[in-house]
């Protein structure tokens, strides 16, 4: 009698346990995998060691993740479906490695592929659809508010939806929030770069929307299917975005793009900001995330650390001393300990420096009765000015003279000229006293002043510059102490 033929193994190399029933059917396997989930399967692997060695097949595995993804046969060969579908599925996400105390709350979205190494980041979804190639292509795009991004890793990408902290503070408390979308590479949790921190986010964009915005809205693109119908899908926003009183995020996830709203109550604008991770230096981008948090006042005035606005962030968000407020309808406002409040023109983080000026624009008035004690600011230097009063007609057409103190018959004048003022005997001397100016000039000619210009302070402690000039975020280092550290800063994986 001649030998059976052995019918080839399609999944795994394992023996039967049970004599006469075939196990090696063509795709019995995958089709039973079609109706268990990865924990399921992890289960069914648990009964024997033949079931377990059929379930390390990476083949069940591989149909199990694009199944659960929602995605078809990708184009590219992954090595290790089993780990991936484990990174994909297990809970995790970007802010479980990276600033775990900041991190409120997330949404999965999906996945979806990037089929080509160039992609599109924007702020905005009211774009035209059809976008004309060649030479306007760039110009176009730009218009629209999109961002180029070149030598984007290909294959199977992860869309977050994350709600994060004001990156100032890490208290449960703040109210501070900044909405992000997060995309990664579906290997990128698997890469060692990742895990021991080489890798890290770079910023490479960031700017103000002055003026009200409808909705805190972002997508990522693949450059080669812009034009695709499904995409289209994502432009139609009237098909997957809220009602305009409806607050919480959306999402909508197509097979090469992704987007996310979330509508806005009054608000004076958004501070956008565009962050890349790199494979090493010179390797591909394997994560992207585009952040939004809202602005107070639309005179881009951004609000950071050590600052924090009153009513609207919890008190640690901020250095004592450093309380704004908004004003109405587009002003930020600061008060001072004993000198009352001062509107905020703007701030420079690097240089740690506040440009001032008074509500009822005589900062002249306010010099006079000039005092910062108990407050965290100083003027950098320091001008001793003589204020004079003086007939109108002696100063008329020949001196400048500070129009909110003056009168039809007396002219206010204010000169750091020792010269002038012995030369002024028709004049009344009111006061003299040290004006705070950005920089130290002693003027020996025959000139006045009006003192109108902005009133600039600085500040030594919290001391924020450096990292600021890195494109990190100063904070503080816990909750229990005024110890600030520095958080983000590129390349260094703090």
């Amino acid at each position: 009698m001649g030998k059976r033929m052995r019918r080839e193994k399609s999944i795994c190399c394992c023996n039967s346990p049970l004599a006469g029933f075939s196990w090696y059917e063509e795709d019995i396997w995958t089709e039973i995998a079609k109706h268990l989930d990865g924990k399921s399967l992890v289960m069914l692997g648990t009964k024997n060691k033949w079931f377990h060695c059929l379930i390390m097949e990476d083949s069940i595995w591989k149909f199990a993740c694009l199944r659960d993804l929602q995605l078809p046969e990708p184009q590219h060969t992954f090595l290790n479906w089993i780990k991936l579908y484990a990174s994909a599925f297990d809970g995790s996400h970007s802010f479980m490695f990276r600033q775990r105390e900041k991190h409120i709350d997330w949404m999965r979205i999906g996945a979806f592929f990037l089929d080509s190494p160039i992609s599109l980041l924007a702020e905005k979804l009211s774009c035209p659809l059809k976008i004309p190639q060649g030479e306007n292509l760039g110009k176009t795009l730009e218009s629209c508010g999109f961002c180029i991004l070149n030598n984007i890793k290909t294959g199977i990408w992860i869309a977050d939806l994350q709600l994060v902290r004001c990156p100032v503070c890490d208290l449960n408390t703040c109210d501070g929030t900044m909405q992000t979308l997060d995309a990664r590479h579906i290997e990128l949790f698997l890469s060692e770069g990742y895990r021991d921190g080489s890798w890290e986010y770079r910023i490479i964009g960031s700017h103000d929307i002055k003026k009200h915005a409808d909705g805190a809205s972002a997508g990522i693109f693949d450059i080669k299917h812009l034009n695709d119908s499904s995409t289209s899908e994502i432009f139609n926003l009237k098909s997957w975005v809220g009602k305009p009183n409806d607050w919480q995020p959306k999402a909508m996830i197509t097979l090469h793009a992704v987007a996310i709203n979330t509508n806005l109550q009054e608000n004076e604008g958004l501070h956008v900001k565009y962050q890349a991770m790199k494979a090493g230096p010179d390797g591909e981008v394997v994560s992207l995330r585009i952040s939004q948090q809202l602005l107070c006042g639309s005179n881009g005035c951004t609000i950071g650390f050590p600052f924090h606005l009153v009513g609207q962030q919890h008190q640690n968000c901020g250095y004592p001393g450093f309380n704004l407020s908004c004003g109405s309808p587009d002003i930020t406002v600061l008060r001072l300990p004993y000198w009352g409040e001062f509107f905020v023109r703007g701030i420079n983080y690097i240089t740690q420096e506040i440009q001032l000026y008074d509500p009822d624009n005589c900062l002249p008035k306010r010099l006079l009765a000039f005092d910062i004690t108990g407050s965290p600011f100083m003027a950098e230097y320091y001008l001793n000015y003589t204020f004079l009063i003086c007939p109108s007609e002696l100063t008329r057409f020949r001196f400048t003279a500070i129009d909110c103190l003056s009168n039809s018959t007396s002219s206010v004048l204010a000169t750091s000229s020792m010269s002038l003022v012995s030369k002024m005997s028709s004049c009344q001397i009111l006061t003299t006293l040290a004006v705070p100016v950005s920089w130290h000039v002693q003027n020996d000619e025959d000139f006045s002043s009006d003192l109108n210009s902005d009133l600039q302070l600085t500040w030594d402690v919290p001391s924020c510059g450096d990292c600021e000039v890195q494109g990190g975020s100063c904070g503080f280092q816990n909750s229990s102490s005024l110890e600030v550290g520095c958080f983000s800063t590129p390349g260094t994986g703090t």
